[in-house]
């Protein structure tokens, strides 16, 4: 029987140890970027955090050494305003350590300060161009930059200005003529733009319609609105149950305009792309709308989810795996309160646990399929690496973890 408490706990003491524990990332680990929320300190800050309130455990002078040595990082290196590889996963992470915005203030404005600087001329040679979806998506684009921002506004009245040209300007492509399209010249591989010859819709939360949906959400819930902020949002959500986009509640990834190309054929309910991700999105505009038809839809959804189950998900991260899968139902059912839900959470976290190994430099590795072979890898960090997985872990058995700012902001899902 593996003793969950006890992995976090062994890997608290080895991130204790700072100096031997960086040593460790950059050497014995894959994918390593120090200066990243995906693959870089803020995870082990976000990790540090969480088990702080989980174990009741003072964790304060060893998240500031970590800030130091990230602090480092943003003095030596050139860094976008991006949230999972940038100055916002930077602020993201510092912010939750703040204690509430008693420390670290200082330095966040002046991360704020840079970010906000930028937002305006950015948004603005945005208009100018295609759509693309690193500029407007949750990991290297403005719903994950918004986001950030959102956790701010408590502390920095400046950002509030900047985070509606945000809303505004995703607004404005929600109404324009191409609308969410992607073009054939825009898509991110050569694969793709042989395949959406005409172009394409994503679908997905990491780089899709949902980031900028979601955080249109988000703000209505927290009190930030635009001119018509609630009439966007019911748009957006007759928008995303479109008949072209989904089939007896299961959603393509990304629609082709070549619609005889539009099969669902594989299902993988991650955090990336997947019903999940969906769910998730129409639930959020349901609390920001009070709309008990979209919220019984995103119930609907999440039985569907369940009925799809996760065989799927061979990786136990969080990105395009089991912990994703995990954590958005546990968030549904925080709510919901299914008895139901729960013992399917409970089959989640025994096939993630499966996973374990000490065989290798981390307990919990990515996986990924490649030709009909799985490719295991060794990633530290939060996003796709065991990180991720332990935060999720704890957080499952910790759900007080939930509330108020917390790591799974980061992802739009909250």
């Amino acid at each position: 029987m593996i003793d969950i408490n006890e992995i976090l706990e062994r890997k608290f003491k080895e991130i204790s140890d700072v100096e031997n524990f960086l040593n460790f990332a950059s050497s014995k680990t894959e994918f390593w970027e120090p200066g990243t929320l995906s693959h870089g300190i803020p995870g082990i800050i976000l990790y540090l955090e969480s088990y702080q309130k989980a174990f009741n455990t003072n964790t304060e002078q060893i998240s500031y050494k970590y800030i130091v040595e990230l602090s480092k990082s943003l003095s030596n290196g050139t860094f976008n305003e991006s949230l999972f590889s940038g100055l916002s996963g930077m602020g993201f992470s510092i912010d939750l350590a703040s204690q509430d915005g008693k420390n670290y203030q200082n330095l966040l404005k002046k991360i704020d300060a840079v970010i906000i600087e930028n937002i305006y001329v950015k948004i603005d040679n945005l208009r100018k161009k295609g759509l693309n979806p690193i500029d407007y998506d949750v990991i290297s684009g403005l719903s994950g930059i918004g986001r950030y921002l959102l956790n701010r506004v408590q502390y920095n009245s400046n950002v509030t200005l900047h985070l509606k040209n945000i809303l505004k300007y995703f607004r404005d492509i929600h109404y324009s003529y191409e609308g969410w399209t992607i073009s054939r010249e825009n898509q991110f591989l050569e694969k793709d733009k042989e395949y959406f010859k005409k172009g394409n819709i994503n679908l997905g939360l990491a780089h899709g319609i949902l980031g900028p949906i979601s955080l249109f959400a988000l703000n209505y819930i927290q009190g930030i609105t635009i001119e018509n902020h609630r009439q966007t949002l019911k748009d957006m959500a007759a928008y995303i149950v479109e008949n072209r986009f989904c089939k007896d509640l299961r959603w393509l990834y990304r629609y082709n305009f070549i619609k005889e190309q539009n099969n669902i054929n594989y299902i993988r309910n991650g955090w990336c792309y997947g019903n999940t991700a969906i769910m998730r999105t129409l639930f959020l505009i349901s609390i920001a709308l009070d709309d008990s038809y979209i919220k019984g839809l995103s119930k609907d959804i999440m039985y569907q989810v369940l009925n799809d189950g996760f065989v799927n998900l061979i990786s136990p991260t969080i990105c395009h795996g089991l912990s994703s899968h995990l954590i958005m139902l546990k968030l549904m059912n925080l709510y919901f309160k299914d008895p139901n839900v729960d013992d399917y959470l409970e089959k989640v976290e025994e096939k993630i646990l499966s996973h374990y190994t000490e065989n290798d430099n981390l307990n919990f590795l990515d996986i990924n399929e490649k030709n009909n072979s799985k490719i295991k890898k060794s990633k530290l960090g939060i996003l796709e690496g065991e990180l991720g997985v332990l935060i999720t872990l704890m957080t499952h058995k910790n759900p007080s973890l939930l509330k108020g700012k917390n790591w799974t902001n980061a992802f739009l899902i909250s």
